[in-house]
């Protein structure tokens, strides 16, 4: 349990958070209002201007999606939950739309966002880009050094991988993961895999 982290090698897709050139990008499952809340309530903390804490963020970008059989109610919520938390929101769906049509999730997400503006919320920046990794890219665009990036995925790997792209100094520690002999990992309902070393843990 003391050696247990939050890594993206041990628990990929919970709550990774990862440095990229000074920007902090959260990987994360959250999917629904409850789970999104949660993910605001820490997000709020790790910046919070009062007390210890790690860092504040200049902007907060966040990339939201949920499943297509969820209740149209539960969408608009998750769009409402969003709104509160983040200042610039990337709505996107899954792959897999769950019997709706293509965009229909996102609209009634991108509802609950415009809703909460209206009423007074802290977002600035709504748009809608479908694609998941189109998405993640649009969001670590637009970030700058002193920014958070929370990315709620459906593939976490293909996040990682992104992220892990765009490093200007590749980690030797995440090199000998990549490319050292070591076990395999498997991630989420992503069809890749991630190799983990067994010298450093990662």
């Amino acid at each position: 349990m003391r050696s247990f982290t939050t890594s993206f090698y041990q628990a990929p897709g919970r709550l990774n958070l990862l440095d990229l050139d000074g920007v902090k990008v959260i990987i994360d499952y959250a999917h629904n209002p409850h789970g999104l809340k949660s993910l605001g309530e820490f997000v709020e903390h790790m910046t919070a201007d009062e007390g210890a804490r790690s860092w504040s963020a200049n902007l907060r970008l966040a990339v939201v999606a949920t499943a297509g059989d969820r209740r149209d109610e539960d969408m608009r919520e998750l769009g409402r939950v969003a709104a509160r938390y983040f200042d610039d929101i990337i709505i996107r769906e899954d792959r897999h739309t769950r019997g709706r049509d293509r965009g229909a999730t996102a609209a009634l997400v991108l509802e609950g966002v415009q809703e909460a503006r209206r009423a007074g919320a802290r977002a600035g920046h709504v748009e809608v880009v479908p694609d998941e990794l189109e998405a993640t890219k649009r969001a670590l665009d637009r970030s700058r050094p002193g920014d958070l990036v929370v990315l709620c995925v459906d593939y976490a790997t293909e996040a990682f991988k992104e992220v892990e792209a765009r490093r200007s100094l590749a980690s030797p520690r995440v090199l000998q993961a990549a490319e050292g002999d070591g076990q395999f990992l498997a991630v989420g309902g992503d069809p890749d895999f991630i190799r983990q070393s067994p010298e450093t843990g990662l």
